[in-house]
Parts: structure tokens; sequence; C-alpha cells
């Protein structure tokens, strides 16, 4: 399985209502552009909208599956 296919099961199942959207701007699956909008980030820090990601993603970051994240949360109104 393609390494944005993992990336967005993973937030789907955290962010049920998520809207997502994944660029690999370098073709190789390593880096990453992330954009998600989740009502789940209403009323939290964007601190604390980051950390909730990385805690899905976590072990991809570290496992340098995945390389350079640039990540980019919308609280969803």
């Amino acid at each position: 399985m393609e390494t944005t296919q993992i990336i967005t099961e993973r937030l789907k199942k955290a962010f049920p209502d998520a809207q997502i959207k994944l660029n690999d701007y370098k073709h190789d699956g390593m880096h990453v552009v992330l954009e998600i909008t989740s009502e789940k980030f209403n009323g939290l820090t964007l601190i604390q909208q980051h950390k909730l990601v990385y805690a899905e993603l976590n072990d991809l970051i570290q496992s340098n599956v995945v390389h350079a994240l640039k990540l980019k949360t919308i609280p969803k109104k």
C-alpha cells in the first residue's frame, strides 16, 4: 500500500468527518503536504490540532517512511 493511502486511511479513521487534501509533491511517498479540516479541531489551538494529527502519523514519521510533512489544520465551521 502506498504511503499516501496509509495516511489517508488513518486520518479518515481518526477524523471521520474530515476533508483531506494530500499531495505527495516529490512523488516518493516521503514528502507530503497535508491539509485537513475537521470538527475535532474546533476550540483547539493550532499546536493542539497538529498534535492530534501527528499522534496518528507518528510511527510513519519516526521510521522515516514520511520524511517531510507540511501540515495545515482547519477547524470545521
